[in-house]
């Protein structure tokens, strides 16, 4: 009965102009004149250094990161990357640990914390650290290092050339940096026009221990070290924290000049604690979830969803795109390993997934064919109208399900519009809402879902 009074239920109002002149510019209801600034569990966090510190108390013994070790290039057709089996787990304590001492050993290494107002003056000291390296749990590290000690993060997408990261080091001042040990010889290469650079910090990400890889001569005056040998020198009795303000700048976060050359955009504590406070509301994220983390940091949407779930306790997993399956990922792809309940991708992302599902169906037989085309037009009609189709739902859709891991409950896509159609068949398929995220991009306060 319940299905069928719910066809003629009132669809609940769902947002309203935050005013008469603009009609257009709508926000949830409950929250005209009342957008969220901070956490709702706890109103006096105000910067991102307040809601990391937070979740390393309360959630201490629970695993705050996971990540595979990568042994190199499995010997297939086509060749793909070889994982362990076991995953390398981080609790909240121990991350908490690594961020404080990687913060301390900035401040050994000459960084200073950045002024109390963000201002679009050009950076006269040495206040920032760039970070020019792919999506993993170094990367989120050294960032959280950086606002333990008020010091700005510079992004810089892994996949610009040389010359985006010397105009983002010549920019602000850039004395420390952050990349994948196969990327330190190209970096070295350009020191000559980075004048201000002396510490290069390497990660070991994709690297596998028996690569070989040759920095050439290393130029006097700079510093080549470790990820783990650069945070394990940090000394937090000689330099303790030093907490940034809501004012301060946390993040300048240049864009991927596609455009032209790439512009970075100043953005505050306060403004990231903001967002990443209001999609702990609007994604309905909890800490029992796991999260993917693949897309890229230097990019506001994943950054925005990993400090959210982070803040409130969930695990966040590493891969990237090319992984996420068997098909570049040997034994298993990071979905089925990590079974995440969370995951965030670009239009392009799951434009993937929903022909890979697809191509899979147009193997079966013709009527297996059609009991799945009558299943997806009765879910559809069904989710649109509140309710779900428990049968078709365990004959059909379960089969789906284990494509994204088999527990995923919630997903976000971000950084374009997606297709309706893509959007609706993702929704049905995996029986998942899929909530868009509007975003200009690199500014949290035009940030909605």
């Amino acid at each position: 009965m319940k299905p069928l009074l719910a066809l003629f239920k009132a669809t609940p109002l769902r947002s309203i102009p935050i005013d008469d002149a603009t009609p257009s510019h709508r926000v949830a209801t409950g929250y005209k004149n009342n957008l969220v600034t901070n956490p709702v569990e706890n109103p006096n966090i105000t910067t991102l250094y307040e809601m990391s510190v937070n979740a390393f108390e309360k959630y201490a013994s629970k695993d705050c990161m996971r990540s595979r070790k990568y042994l190199g290039m499995k010997s297939i057709k086509p060749p793909v990357k070889h994982f362990d089996d076991e995953l390398i787990s981080l609790t909240f304590k121990e991350v908490g640990d690594k961020v404080h001492k990687f913060g301390a050993a900035l401040r050994k290494a000459g960084l200073v914390a950045a002024p109390d107002n963000a201002t679009l003056y050009a950076m006269t000291t040495p206040c920032s650290l760039a970070i020019f390296e792919n999506t993993c749990s170094e990367w989120l590290i050294a960032a959280m290092g950086a606002f333990s000690q008020s010091i700005v993060v510079t992004t810089i997408y892994a996949t610009l050339g040389m010359d985006a990261v010397v105009s983002a080091i010549q920019d602000g001042k850039i004395s420390a940096m952050v990349c994948n040990k196969k990327d330190v010889k190209k970096v070295l290469s350009r020191v000559a026009d980075a004048k201000t650079l002396k510490t290069i910090i390497y990660t070991s990400d994709s690297v596998a221990d028996t690569d070989v890889i040759d920095f050439g001569k290393i130029p006097k005056g700079i510093t080549v070290v470790s990820f783990e040998d650069f945070a394990a020198s940090g000394d937090v009795g000689a330099y303790p924290p030093t907490p940034p303000k809501p004012t301060t700048m946390a993040v300048l976060m240049y864009t991927s000049g596609s455009t032209g050359k790439p512009k970075g955009v100043a953005i505050t504590h306060g403004q990231v604690t903001a967002a990443a406070s209001a999609g702990q509301i609007g994604l309905e994220v909890h800490s029992s979830d796991v999260y993917l983390g693949y897309l890229p940091l230097a990019h506001i949407l994943e950054l925005m969803a990993e400090l959210c779930l982070l803040g409130l306790g969930s695990t966040i997993c590493y891969a990237c795109p090319k992984t996420l399956t068997v098909k570049g990922s040997y034994p298993v792809g990071a979905l089925e390993q990590y079974s995440p309940t969370v995951m965030a991708a670009v239009p392009k992302i799951w434009d993937v997934i929903k022909k890979g599902v697809e191509a899979k169906i147009g193997l079966s037989s013709s009527l297996a064919q059609f009991l799945v085309k009558t299943a997806f037009e009765w879910r559809t009609f069904a989710i649109a109208h509140g309710f779900d189709t428990p049968l078709f739902k365990a004959l059909v859709f379960k089969k789906f399900s284990k494509a994204l891991g088999g527990k995923m409950r919630k997903a976000l896509s971000g950084g374009g519009p997606l297709n309706s159609e893509v959007q609706v068949f993702i929704r049905t398929c995996f029986g998942i809402p899929l909530c868009q995220g509007y975003v200009s991009l690199y500014f949290f306060c035009l940030y909605t879902i």
